[in-house]
């Protein structure tokens, strides 16, 4: 039998209005054998298992990098607030120019020397 008269087979199988056991019958009338070799069901049983290993693993590593994440950031966040808590009391407030480290009178030189007065 060619494969595509055998996949038509298949598909007129699967529709609705097809017989499965109909189709089995057609294909050992036509000499298609799908019988499979001993061990097969053990084989994709074991190949299934080293799957799902594989994918525990993966979900082990990202639920930990979840959490070295979520660590590193909270840290960060942490750092940040103390920063900005220790300028607002160094300069008085949270301005661009405190933020940035330019004091009231170096803002103020630099205005007269790019004006040049």
């Amino acid at each position: 039998m060619k494969p595509a008269e055998l996949l038509k087979l298949i598909e007129s199988g699967l529709r609705p209005e097809g017989r499965a056991d109909l189709l089995s019958v057609r294909m050992r009338s036509e000499g298609v054998d799908y019988a499979f070799s001993k061990g097969f069901t053990d084989k994709v049983i074991s190949r299934i298992s080293e799957g799902v290993v594989v994918v525990n693993r993966q979900l082990d590593f990202a639920r930990s990098l979840n959490s070295i994440f979520y660590r590193v950031a909270f840290a960060g966040v942490a750092a940040i607030i103390i920063l900005l808590i220790s300028i607002f009391i160094s300069e008085g407030s949270l301005s661009l120019n405190s933020l940035v480290g330019i004091s009231h009178d170096l803002d103020e030189g630099l205005i007269g020397l790019l004006t040049v007065n």
